[in-house]
């Protein structure tokens, strides 16, 4: 497999040398980051390196990982730590996502809110095996709150920001997500905090590494 992969690289490096090959990226984006939060990334790297052709890919963390050791993705970005074996990867850190409570609908001082004040009201939360409602869950249980009441679980981030802008409903999401979108207002910061860091995945075996290299 070592040998496979070394050819592999080399094969790739050459075709791109004479060029042969447009350099292609596959990047993997955790669904609840926002994929949107992705095109600054893409828009500055084509300005820079017009010749690169890049997939962004809108996945769950499952997939993620699956699609990365099977080469169908070249990057991955994620929140970590997980609950994952991440032994077979590699990671950057990029930023730290800060998560707020946004209910526009809601009618209430501009503090933190707390947890209690949260569930007080309709809350839209993700599937049970998104990373998201597992990260939550755990939120609301170091809280003191180990069930949650019958909740709406929407498939992605834009339905649930679209369902509290039409139902009288909040749910957590991403600060800068919320600001990419240009939603300024309807939000609330936590009173206990939760901050998720926000990385790169990748294996750096992959015969792609001199292109990957350059879009990290």
């Amino acid at each position: 497999e070592h040998i496979i992969e070394t050819l592999e690289r080399a094969i790739h490096s050459i075709r791109l040398a004479n060029k042969l090959e447009r350099p292609m990226l596959n990047v993997g984006i955790l669904r609840s980051i926002g994929d949107v939060r992705m095109n600054a990334h893409v828009a500055y790297f084509q300005q820079t390196n017009p010749n690169f052709a890049i997939s962004v890919y809108d996945m769950e963390e499952e997939e993620m990982l699956l699609d990365l050791r099977e080469n169908r993705i070249d990057i991955g970005t994620c929140y970590l730590p997980n609950n994952k074996d991440m032994s077979a990867y590699e990671s950057i850190a990029l930023r730290e996502d800060s998560v707020v409570y946004y209910a526009p609908k809601r009618e209430m001082e501009n503090r933190p809110i707390t947890c209690e004040e949260i569930l007080d009201f309709p809350l839209v939360m993700y599937p049970p095996k998104y990373f998201m409602s597992h990260r939550l869950k755990s939120y609301f249980s170091e809280e003191g709150r180990q069930s949650l009441p019958q909740l709406v679980r929407l498939s992605n981030p834009y339905a649930m920001i679209d369902y509290c802008k039409r139902n009288e409903a909040g749910a957590l999401i991403s600060r800068h997500l919320l600001g990419a979108l240009g939603i300024t207002e309807g939000f609330y910061t936590l009173a206990k905090s939760l901050h998720l860091q926000v990385c790169f995945v990748y294996r750096n075996n992959n015969s792609k590494w001199e292109t990957m290299k350059t879009f990290m």
